[in-house]
């Protein structure tokens, strides 16, 4: 109850760690209170980060389809539409660990049309790695060529490869220093 009452604050630092401590703990009833107030939230700013701690908490099989459908809708909307990079980029993360097949679009839209390379980055990755990936290898190739970013060009070829199709030698494999 604590924890809830902390989203409510005013401070979104406050907010944040509550629902990390929330993700961590694993209380069913708090987290069914908290995926109510998802679906009631009117905020964008919150509704991501709700959604972001539901997704670390019960990953997205356990939750309850209305709130599941709202979580991947307010995902969406943050990977796309945010006005911070580093909450596309979380959302863009969370989205594609919702391993939902059905998710590549907004994930190929944040890929070929965020300004921010660490996103589009994300974004590669986490195309590489929805069940239905093989879908996207044709805009995986594409970014491998074109993308302005080399760490975007290697994280889409790194999921090429693990997907186990052949990319040029000039497309190195990640590395530490990347």
């Amino acid at each position: 109850d604590v924890l809830i009452e902390c989203l409510e604050g005013e401070r979104p630092e406050v907010a944040r760690s509550s629902l990390q401590q929330l993700a961590a703990s694993g209380d069913d009833e708090a987290l069914y209170a908290l995926g109510d107030r998802l679906v009631a939230a009117t905020d964008e700013s919150e509704r991501a980060s709700i959604a972001e701690g539901l997704m670390l908490a019960w990953g997205n099989e356990r939750l309850p389809s209305h709130v599941r459908a709202t979580m991947v809708e307010t995902l969406e909307t943050a990977a796309l539409f945010s006005t911070e990079a580093a909450a596309r980029r979380s959302a863009v993360h969370c989205l594609g660990a919702t391993l939902e097949p059905g998710r590549g679009d907004s994930l190929s839209r944040a890929l070929t049309q965020d300004p921010d390379p660490r996103v589009r980055g994300a974004a590669a990755d986490a195309l590489g790695r929805l069940p239905d990936a093989d879908r996207h290898v044709e805009l995986l190739r594409y970014v491998v060529e074109a993308d302005a970013s080399g760490v975007v060009r290697r994280t889409a070829g790194n999921q090429l490869r693990r997907l186990g199709v052949e990319v040029p030698a000039e497309v190195p494999v990640p590395t530490v220093e990347d």
